[in-house]
């Protein structure tokens, strides 16, 4: 397998000469995000006399259905935008916002089911790691022996139970820090097991979601922790993104998917997976 540092000159080596088109295809996204940021504008900004049910009605708009279009809208072009950088990395001489487009209208369904998929999949990972923290907290409160009349009085403030600390809390304390950690571990595992879902619709283009999750799951069987250290040596560019507010990430982000392509291109040469009926793209039409 190549080394981190020859799969990051692959993926930079594949955009020379196509930095300008690849920024242009960001315009939608940044103009999709613009508008939902300044969406949510308070209304009582424009209106110094709002009455209270317009109000109400206003923020439950914004609560509800400004989120509900970014996903609607930034999930499908970040999806896009990964087909995309794909393909220019393949060697695709279509420019670029064409690529996003057809992405975006091709692939719209199966990234927004993809996305809702993987969203239960966090909130199954999520509710287990409630359920864990709950029941070391009951057990922590028995061990105190509060009763009833305390443990309501704690509800409503929780600093009161500095009074209770003792040097037993220290175990309750690593156990909640364990199980937080294994939770963030688990969390990116499930990122890492799924990330090449993007790569394998953009070569496949008739797959299926679950197919394509599965395809993923298997290809980086044994890769993941690869996969985790590539993303890592791209830190110091994320520091560079964010002290540039986010203008280096014209470069930083193609430089990365371009890279995590090379990476799906390297693992999938290197297993043979017996692909799934369903998986394989159809020609004939």
């Amino acid at each position: 397998m190549k080394t981190y540092s020859e799969l990051r000159e692959a993926g930079l080596q594949s955009l020379q000469g196509k930095w300008t088109e690849i920024a242009v295809s960001f315009i939608p996204f940044i103009i999709a995000l613009g508008v939902l940021m300044l969406a949510p504008i308070r209304l009582e900004l424009l209106d110094p006399e709002l009455d209270s049910i317009k109000f109400l009605l206003w923020s439950g708009i914004n609560a509800i259905f400004i989120p509900l279009l970014a996903f609607l809208v930034l999930v499908p072009l970040g999806f896009a935008s990964y087909v995309t950088i794909f393909h220019k990395y393949r060697g695709s001489e279509e420019k670029a916002i064409h690529l996003l487009g057809q992405s975006f209208k091709h692939d719209y369904g199966f990234s927004i089911g993809f996305s809702i998929l993987y969203a239960i999949f966090q909130s199954l990972y999520l509710i287990v790691y409630y359920i864990a923290i709950i029941i070391l907290v009951v057990v922590w409160f028995v061990s105190l022996g509060l009763d009833e009349d305390t443990i309501l009085y704690l509800a409503e403030d929780p600093a009161f139970l500095a009074n209770f600390i003792d040097s037993s809390a220290i175990i309750y304390v690593v156990l909640f820090s364990v199980f937080t950690l294994l939770f963030m571990v688990a969390i990116i595992q499930l990122e890492l097991k799924y990330m090449m879902v993007y790569f394998i619709r953009a070569e496949h283009p008739k797959v299926q979601i679950w197919s394509a999750m599965k395809h993923s799951k298997a290809i980086m069987k044994g890769h993941k922790r690869h996969l985790f250290v590539l993303c890592l040596t791209f830190i110091g560019w994320a520091l560079l993104a964010a002290i540039t507010c986010g203008l280096a990430l014209f470069f930083v982000y193609p430089y990365m998917i371009a890279t995590f392509a090379a990476f799906y291109d390297e693992i999938r040469h290197e297993k043979e997976i017996e692909i799934e009926q369903d998986y394989i793209l159809v020609e004939e039409e």
